[in-house]
């Protein structure tokens, strides 16, 4: 019984009180001079983008990359080698992942969690569908910035159930937007993923067990 007891406080940490303790004061996205290129609605949108993949330093390989997005939250991504081959495609929706493709056997296992979160071998990487749209659109969720509160001049805070969003905007034209998402593996292990970019010349995306991702745009421009 105690044994219980202490696993339900657990619980009620990591997952209610998130959820009902709010600090700063809600985010005015009028106040921010580039507002609508950072947060966006990133539904029915399309772009091509040069993909670099790393782990712990190592170059695992690069691609040019298709990708749209539905009304319904659906992304579609195409990965292609220098010779106009289709070698992987990836179509994610809010209740399946599907991967095919002759390297499809070489992608970590991808699936979604009961909330839409995306997994690589069982392990959230702390994403959603229509968040990793926004992404390789090089903005962020107008979700986001609609749920923002100010933790300071420079920093924005977002409260999602069971994750929690630290943006760190940028003091000139040439430094980078940055947000880091946090979570909870089994409501104690913390896990995050860091995200920088400085518009369309250079993106880094973290995710956790080493792996990181780059990407550009191709010809410096994303289609919309």
């Amino acid at each position: 019984m105690i044994r219980c007891r202490k696993m339900l406080m657990i619980v009620f940490s990591f997952v209610v009180l998130p959820r009902c303790i709010t600090s700063g004061k809600q985010f005015d996205l009028a106040l921010l001079p580039d507002s609508q290129t950072m947060f966006r609605d990133c539904r029915r949108k399309d772009g091509s983008v040069y993909v670099k993949a790393y782990r712990d330093g190592q170059f695992l390989g690069g691609g040019e990359v298709d990708w749209r997005s539905g009304a319904d939250s659906r992304l579609n991504a195409e990965f292609g080698s220098s010779f106009g081959i289709t070698d992987l495609t990836v179509d994610l929706s809010q209740e399946q992942a599907l991967v095919s493709g002759r390297y499809a056997s070489r992608l970590p296992g991808m699936g979604l969690t009961q909330d839409g979160i995306i997994t690589l071998s069982g392990n959230p990487i702390g994403l959603t569908t229509s968040e990793v749209s926004c992404l390789l659109a090089f903005s962020l969720p107008i979700t986001w910035g609609q749920l923002a509160t100010t933790e300071s001049a420079k920093e924005l805070a977002v409260r999602l159930p069971g994750r929690h969003v630290s943006i760190r905007l940028p003091s000139g034209v040439a430094e980078p937007v940055c947000a880091t998402v946090s979570w909870r593996k089994w409501f104690i292990i913390p896990q995050q993923l860091d995200w920088c970019t400085t518009g369309y010349n250079s993106t880094e995306l973290h995710l956790a067990n080493g792996y990181k991702l780059e990407w550009t745009a191709s010809n410096d421009e994303s289609r919309s």
